[in-house]
């Protein structure tokens, strides 16, 4: 705990001294990524792969683009299989297990709410998930409501902030945090954003230019290599128990047991 203390105090003792610009970092560790944040920061956070990730491979941010592919491939329109694979996902979360991307980000991220650093989640989810993406943050330790930029809830471009979290339900992150920040009157001295998707950084990175607040803009890739191992083969196997979701290694044995047949 000395060390997350040490670590906040160094943090918040930078100085801002650039003007009003957005610059785009990368990043494997999330301590190195939140180094980026002083005393008057909004630090806005995606959630899947860089807070939290499933515990298995089947309700993972991977096996989710992987079912819209799998859907399509059997002849279903691009809706046809997004929303399909959005329903699937939508149950899944409300059973599956879920880990911190890092182990100690739920702590580096309390000390600096604790040091009143306003935090919130830029996260493509559905609006119909707020309670429990709330849930699954607080199972790893992070309490997303401590300090947020706005109390209040909004809903708007078929998307939601509540308690700090807001879920996107368009594909342009940047485009509904902008209308976020005019309708709550947030105009922080600066911003840091943390996404493991490059398209998302930079269309935050964008948003917030073109409203003149500096921002550091950081594409987080802690998970790309585990994101490269993603086995389709495993992640159906724990598909077919649905129910009693089954960790990797089970799957995994299951699968083995098959192909000695």
């Amino acid at each position: 705990m000395k060390k997350m203390i040490a670590f906040a105090a160094f943090v918040l003792s930078v100085a801002v001294i650039s003007p009003a610009q957005a610059k785009v970092f990368e990043s494997k560790k999330m301590e190195d990524a939140l180094s980026h944040v002083t005393p008057d920061t909004l630090l806005i956070l995606d959630v899947d792969n860089t807070l939290i990730e499933s515990a298995q491979m089947l309700g993972g941010d991977r096996w989710y683009y992987y079912s819209v592919d799998k859907f399509k491939k059997a002849g279903l329109s691009e809706k046809e299989a997004t929303d399909k694979a959005m329903k699937t996902w939508f149950d899944l979360q409300k059973v599956t297990k879920v880990t911190a991307v890092e182990p100690k980000t739920p702590e580096l991220v309390t000390v600096l709410q604790d040091k009143g650093v306003k935090v919130m989640l830029l996260t493509a989810r559905s609006i119909e998930e707020a309670p429990t993406l709330y849930d699954q943050l607080s199972s790893v330790g992070i309490d997303i409501a401590k300090s947020p930029p706005s109390t209040k809830q909004y809903f708007f471009a078929s998307s939601r902030y509540y308690k700090g979290m807001l879920l996107v339900n368009v594909n342009n992150k940047g485009d509904v945090l902008k209308l976020f920040l005019a309708k709550a009157k947030v105009k922080p001295a600066k911003a840091v954003f943390i996404d493991d998707k490059k398209k998302n950084v930079e269309s935050v990175d964008q948003a917030l230019a073109s409203m003149g607040i500096e921002c550091d803009c950081i594409r987080y890739g802690f998970l790309d290599e585990k994101v490269k191992k993603f086995d389709p083969a495993i992640a159906d196997v724990e598909y077919e128990f649905f129910g009693k979701i089954l960790d990797d290694a089970s799957a995994r044995a299951i699968l083995t047991k098959r192909h000695a047949r």
